[in-house]
C-alpha cells in the first residue's frame, strides 16, 4: 500500500474562504501564526473549509468547552497525552 497524496492549501498560501477558515479557527491574521497554530491533519483538509472549519469546532468543543465531563482541564490534558503518547501521535 502506497502513501496517499492529497493537494493541500497551507495557511501561507491561502487566499478567500480557506483564509478566512484559517484565521476563524486560529483567531491570528498573520499566516505566520496560523501556520504555528494549525495541525497538518486540518491543512489536509484544506481545499474543504467548511468541512476543516467545522471539524476544528468539534475538536475545540470536545476538547476545551466540555463543562459537563466532569474533569479538569489538568485531567483532560493528561488523557489527551496519554492517547497520544499510545498512538505515537505528535499531538
Amino acid at each position: 500500500m502506497g502513501i496517499a497524496w492529497v493537494r493541500t492549501v497551507e495557511p501561507q498560501e491561502a487566499e478567500g474562504e480557506i483564509l478566512r477558515a484559517y484565521q476563524q479557527m486560529t483567531g491570528e491574521s498573520a499566516p505566520s501564526e496560523i501556520r504555528r497554530r494549525i495541525r497538518k491533519n486540518f491543512v489536509a483538509m484544506s481545499i474543504r473549509p467548511r468541512q476543516m472549519a467545522a471539524l476544528w469546532d468539534l475538536a475545540h468543543t470536545v476538547s476545551f468547552r466540555n463543562e459537563d465531563s466532569g474533569l479538569s482541564k489538568a485531567e483532560h490534558d493528561m488523557i489527551d497525552t496519554v492517547v497520544s503518547a499510545a498512538n505515537r501521535c505528535r499531538y
